[in-house]
C-alpha cells in the first residue's frame, strides 16, 4: 500500500482536528518529535483539550521527549517505554488517560485503532467496525502454520523448516503464540481454528 501525503504539515497546521494520531516506528517517531509545525499543532491540540493518540516508540521519543505528556498515563513499544516518566501504566495494550490514547505497537494496534473509533463515534461504531474483522482468515492462516509446525517437529523437520534449525523452529513458534495470545478476541479466533482444522 502506497500512502501520499495530500496536504503539506505547514497548511495543516492552520486547521483544527477532532483527533491527531501520530503513527510509530523509527526514524519516523524522531521526525515527528523535530516537526517544528507538528510541535505546535500537538500542543495545541492537547491544550484545547481535543483529541490526541500516539503509538509505538512515538509517545516516549515525541511526547515524553517535547514534555507534552505532562504526567499524564502512558504507554509505549518496550523498546522505548522504560523513558517514559511515568511507568505506571507502561505494561497496559492500551491507555486512555483524559483525551490522550497511547499504544504499545504493531501487535496491539487493532485494540488501539477500536479505542479511537468509540472515542470519535460510539461504543456501537467499535463494535461494528470489531464485528466486521475476518477472524475466519487470520484462523486458517494460524490453522496451517501450526499444523506445519508441528508435521515438521513430529517428523525432524523437512525443507524449510529442517533448514532453519531447532532455533529457527523455537522462533516459528513463539511467532504463532504471539499472534495467537495477541489477538483482539482470542477466544473467537480459537472457535474459528478449531472449526477449520476439522
Amino acid at each position: 500500500m502506497k500512502l501520499v501525503a495530500d496536504k503539506l504539515i505547514g497548511d495543516a497546521a492552520r486547521e483544527a482536528y477532532d483527533l491527531i494520531a501520530l503513527p510509530g516506528g523509527m526514524p519516523g517517531a524522531e521526525r515527528l518529535r523535530d516537526s517544528a509545525p507538528l510541535n505546535e499543532m500537538m500542543r495545541t491540540q492537547l491544550e484545547s483539550g481535543r483529541l490526541s493518540a500516539a503509538i509505538c516508540a512515538t509517545p516516549a521519543v515525541f511526547l515524553q521527549a517535547k514534555g507534552l505528556l505532562d504526567g499524564s498515563k502512558a504507554t509505549a513499544h518496550p523498546a522505548f517505554s522504560g523513558q517514559l516518566a511515568d511507568q505506571s501504566a507502561v505494561a497496559q495494550r492500551v491507555v486512555v488517560d483524559g483525551t490522550l490514547t497511547t499504544s504499545r505497537g504493531p501487535g496491539t494496534a487493532f485494540e488501539f485503532a477500536l479505542e479511537l473509533v468509540k472515542q470519535l463515534y460510539s461504543e456501537d461504531k467499535a463494535r461494528e467496525v470489531r464485528a466486521r474483522v475476518p477472524v475466519q482468515c487470520v484462523a486458517r492462516i494460524l490453522v496451517r502454520f501450526h499444523s506445519s509446525m508441528r508435521a515438521c517437529l513430529a517428523g525432524g523437520g523437512t525443507g524449510l523448516f529442517r533448514f532453519m534449525g531447532a532455533r529457527g523452529r523455537s522462533r516459528g513458534w513463539s511467532v504463532f503464540r504471539f499472534v495467537y495470545t495477541r489477538c483482539t478476541d482470542a477466544a473467537l479466533l480459537h472457535d474459528h481454528m478449531v472449526s477449520c482444522e476439522r
